[in-house]
């Protein structure tokens, strides 16, 4: 995503970010010509499909002590110093393996059928509304040192479409379920 929108492939990027990587990415960014825009700060969530014995145990929070030992699934990243980063963080958790995948799709195929799990977050605002991943379930992970930023980028020489902005105030309605302020980007 950070690629697609530093080479201008694509008009902004949503991504969440680790807190305590908040300003090496900000760095990263900056060093792309890119803006980085703060839209929620959410706790950090296990994602895993019904394959999974954190699904069938029907926990409803998990420790970062259960994680040990069970493989974790991610995005490929295409920029080195992302990966980098990335690294921080899943380290932390020390799945027993790491496992890539090429997109989101991919990754939510790969929660539901196998026995594998992913860190995201799970805005209760934004599923009132509508639903998660059908097979997919969300726990809490109560103990987890770091909480995930939900922003937004674009390039610094760029304006946003009526669209663009258009989705973004969307984007953060859903999130934070209040009339958001107008984009000014």
């Amino acid at each position: 995503m950070l690629k697609a929108v530093a080479e201008k492939e694509a008009e902004l990027g949503i991504l969440s970010v680790p807190t305590f990587l908040k300003e090496k990415c900000k760095e990263w960014i900056d060093s792309k010509n890119m803006e980085y825009h703060c839209i929620s700060r959410e706790k950090v969530h296990i994602l895993v499909g019904e394959g999974s014995p954190f699904c069938r145990q029907e926990m409803k929070q998990i420790y970062m002590k259960d994680l040990r030992g069970h493989s974790f699934v991610d995005f490929i990243e295409t920029d080195e110093r992302l990966t980098d980063m990335k690294k921080e963080y899943i380290d932390l958790l020390r799945p027993k393996h790491r496992v890539y995948v090429s997109d989101r799709g991919s990754m939510i195929n790969f929660l539901q059928n196998t026995d594998c799990y992913h860190i995201a977050t799970k805005n209760t605002k934004a599923y009132q509304e509508y639903a998660f991943h059908e097979h997919i379930k969300a726990i809490p992970l109560v103990d987890c040192p770091f909480d995930l930023e939900i922003v937004w980028i674009k390039t610094k020489d760029s304006y946003l479409s009526i669209l663009a902005k258009e989705f973004l105030i969307k984007v953060q309605e859903m999130l934070i379920l209040e009339s958001a302020e107008q984009i000014k980007a």
